[in-house]
C-alpha cells in the first residue's frame, strides 16, 4: 500500500507530473482538489465524464484527456514523468 507521503515525494520529485481526475472523484472534495494542485503548481486534466467538474478557466487545467480529448491530451500523458489517475479507470 502506497501512504501519502510517497505521493508527496513522487509529486515533488517529478519534473512533468499529471493528474487524469474521473467521475469516481467526489464532487463534494474538488476544492480541497482545487487547493491541492493549486499549492504545489500541480496540472490535470480530466475524464470525458468529468469534463464539468472543474471550470475551463483554471490555468491548471489540461481539458479532457484519452481518447475523447483534444488532439494534445496524447502529448501531455506520454510526455508526463509521473502519471496519477484519481477517481478513473484507464481502459480502452
Amino acid at each position: 500500500m502506497i501512504n501519502q507521503s510517497e505521493i508527496e515525494k513522487a509529486i515533488l520529485n517529478a519534473q512533468r507530473p499529471l493528474i487524469i481526475l474521473g467521475q469516481g472523484f467526489q464532487r463534494e472534495k474538488i476544492a480541497s482538489f482545487l487547493e491541492f494542485v493549486t499549492k504545489v503548481n500541480l496540472p490535470f486534466g480530466l475524464s470525458r465524464l468529468a469534463q464539468d467538474y472543474v471550470p475551463y478557466s483554471s490555468p491548471l487545467n489540461m481539458g479532457c484527456l484519452g481518447i475523447k480529448g483534444q488532439s494534445y491530451s496524447f502529448k501531455l500523458i506520454y510526455g508526463s514523468d509521473l502519471l496519477m489517475s484519481v477517481g478513473c479507470r484507464l481502459a480502452t
